[in-house]
């Protein structure tokens, strides 16, 4: 089923299949994060400034945000890590008192990775770098630290990793690749206490082992479906299951940032030198059946030491 998004502001040609209605009876701190994305040379594209704007409205009774946890499912190469960056950046800086936010991946070393070698890069060559008081590279302490107090922390994927901590914003990047509830249950106990505190999930489809990504899309479609204006804010662009998937027209039709970060003729190569599994959920967000690789990669995640040497 689709969900037909409207938008005084926005214009969105690549429509997703599922979203949260934007309500415009709430204010919505949506647009610093669009700012902020700007000033890391990254401006948002029109489905990331949809979701911002939603993810963030804030309920007028309340004064917290409306939207305690935010599912966010677009294929491959479509700008996560610049929405992330600028979400945990808007948290960072942008609220009254210091906050913290938790960053994790489908392993820490890869949490680690897109953190440090990702996302920082981008705000230490942005005019946002002022705000910063220093980087901690250490394993195990991998942290962005501001000069207001706040911060970003990556955080194990473990289920005692949030164990002791206060988080304001928890962030579980690449939620394909876990077959359990353990990220989960490591953030929400430190969000317990804070109400104003998000939770952003963000992946790409998975398979029959994406047990946690699986439980998150049916009850976000749902939500999506009821109109629901509270709770849980979703947003999935993919391709119908019956879709011709060699047709440009579909790749244009899923893919919100075809064209922009990612060439169709990218696309074009990867269909003909893909899996059709990998292709299915790397460019069109679909669900299938299984992991084509020969070591499935939630194994591979599991065991890969950054240590091994070709």
């Amino acid at each position: 089923m689709t969900v037909a998004m409207t938008s005084r502001n926005l214009s969105q040609t690549c429509l997703p299949r599922w979203a949260t209605q934007r309500n415009f009876d709430r204010l919505t701190l949506g647009g610093e994060v669009g700012v902020l994305a700007r000033q890391l040379g990254q401006p948002l594209m029109p489905w990331q400034q949809l979701v911002a704007d939603v993810g963030l409205e804030i309920d007028p009774v309340s004064g917290l945000p409306a939207y305690r946890e935010i599912v966010v499912t677009v294929p491959r190469q479509s700008g996560k890590t610049s929405l992330i960056l600028a979400w945990q950046l808007q948290r960072a800086l942008r609220w009254a008192t210091p906050q913290r936010c938790a960053y994790t991946a489908q392993t820490g070393f890869e949490a680690k990775r897109k953190l440090i070698d990702d996302q920082v890069p981008l705000l230490m060559g942005s005019p946002l770098r002022v705000a910063v008081e220093k980087i901690l590279r250490s394993a195990g302490s991998e942290s962005v630290l501001f000069k207001n107090g706040s911060r970003i922390d990556v955080l194990a994927s473990t289920e005692s990793a949030g164990h002791g901590r206060t988080i304001d914003l928890g962030i579980i990047d690449e939620a394909f690749a876990d077959v359990d509830y353990r990220r989960e249950q490591a953030l929400l106990p430190a969000m317990a206490t804070r109400p104003a505190a998000q939770i952003l999930v963000t992946s790409t489809a998975g398979t029959e082992s994406s047990i946690f990504l699986r439980h998150k899309v049916d009850a976000g479609r749902s939500a999506a479906i009821a109109g629901d204006s509270r709770g849980i804010a979703y947003f999935e662009w993919s391709a119908p299951e019956d879709s011709d998937i060699d047709n440009p027209r579909t790749w244009w039709a899923c893919m919100p940032a075809l064209n922009v970060t990612i060439a169709e003729s990218v696309v074009k190569h990867a269909r003909a030198t893909m899996t059709e599994g990998d292709f299915r959920r790397s460019y069109l967000n679909q669900w299938t059946a299984s992991d084509d690789r020969i070591i499935p990669v939630v194994v591979w995640d599991a065991v890969v030491s950054p240590s091994v040497k070709p």
